[in-house]
C-alpha cells in the first residue's frame, strides 16, 4: 500500500550502509520516520529532491519499522531563502522546534501549513532587517504553540479571571498568561518572581500575532523596543514548555545577538 502526500524534512541521518533515515512532517500523516533506500549513493535519483527547507511531493510505502520513500519530487525549493544565511539559520531553528514539539502519529494540517507559510514569507520578503525576520520566527513559535494547545491567556488575568485592563500588567509563563497588577501585588511567593512586566502595546501585538497570518504581521508598524519586548515574552513562554536545549539556538544568537542590544 502506498500513500501520496506533501512533506517537509525536519531531520535526516545516515542509516545502514547506503540509506538515509528522514524525519518528515507531512500534510496528511503528520510527523513520520521514513527510509530512502540508496539515498547515499552518488547515482541516487531521489537524493537531489530530499533537501531541507523544501516542500516535497512524496510517495510512501508501508514498512515494518519505518515508511519507505518510494518517490520524491520537489514542489518548491525556496532558492532565494536558501541563499540568505540568516534566513537559513532561523528556519533551522523553527524546524527544530516543530520536531521537538510534535509526535509521530498525530497529524495536523495546520502545522504543515504554518511551516510552509513561514518558508513562503521568507522566500518572498527581501527588504527587511534581520530583527524583523527573527520577530517572524518568534511569531511562528507563538502560532505553533497555539495550534498545539498551549495558547497563552492574553485577555483575562490567569489568577482572578477578570478582564485585563490597559494598566500595569505582567506575563507569567508558568501560569500561562497575563497577571493583572492587583494579583501581582498581593502575591508574595516564588510564583511572583516569574512575573515579567508587559506593556499594553506588547499585549496588543501578541493578540494580533496569534490570530493573523505573516503577511498581515509584516505590515504592522512595530518599533524596535516593542519587538524586543515581544521576543522576550515569547522566549519565556517557549522555555516554560521546552524540555531540552535547541541545537540551532547558538547559531541564532550569533546571527541576531547584536540586534537585541
Amino acid at each position: 500500500m502506498t500513500r501520496q502526500t506533501k512533506g517537509i524534512i525536519l531531520q535526516k541521518r545516515d542509516f545502514r550502509e547506503n540509506d538515509r533515515l528522514f524525519v518528515i512532517y507531512t500534510e496528511d500523516l503528520g510527523k513520520i520516520e521514513a527510509v530512502c533506500r540508496g539515498a547515499r549513493k552518488i547515482k541516487s535519483k531521489m537524493a537531489g529532491h530530499l533537501d531541507y527547507f523544501s516542500v516535497i511531493n512524496f510517495m510512501f510505502a508501508s514498512g515494518r519499522n519505518y515508511f519507505q520513500i518510494a518517490g520524491a519530487e520537489t514542489e518548491n525549493n525556496f532558492l532565494k531563502m536558501k541563499a540568505d544565511l540568516a534566513k537559513v539559520v532561523l528556519c533551522s531553528y523553527c524546524v527544530e522546534i516543530v520536531d521537538i514539539f510534535t509526535r509521530t502519529g498525530q497529524p495536523d494540517k495546520k502545522i504543515f501549513a504554518l511551516v510552509k507559510e513561514l518558508f513562503t514569507i521568507f522566500e518572498e520578503t527581501e527588504k527587511k532587517n534581520v530583527l524583523t525576520f527573527y520577530g517572524i520566527t518568534k511569531f511562528f513559535i507563538l502560532k505553533l504553540l497555539v495550534v498545539l494547545g498551549f495558547s497563552p491567556e492574553l485577555f483575562y488575568c490567569v489568577k482572578c479571571k477578570n478582564k485585563i485592563r490597559p494598566n500595569k500588567n505582567f506575563f507569567n509563563s508558568i501560569l500561562g498568561g497575563l497577571v493583572c497588577e492587583g494579583c501581582h501585588e498581593i502575591r508574595r511567593n516564588e510564583e511572583v518572581m516569574r512575573d515579567v512586566q508587559i506593556s499594553t502595546s506588547a499585549i496588543k501585538i501578541l493578540r494580533f500575532a496569534a490570530k493573523n497570518d505573516f503577511q498581515k504581521l509584516l505590515i504592522l508598524k512595530i518599533s524596535k523596543p516593542q519587538i524586543v519586548e515581544v521576543i522576550k515574552i515569547i522566549n519565556t513562554f517557549l522555555l516554560a514548555h521546552q524540555d531540552r536545549e535547541l541545537k540551532s539556538e547558538a547559531w541564532v544568537k550569533k546571527i541576531i545577538g547584536h540586534c537585541l542590544k
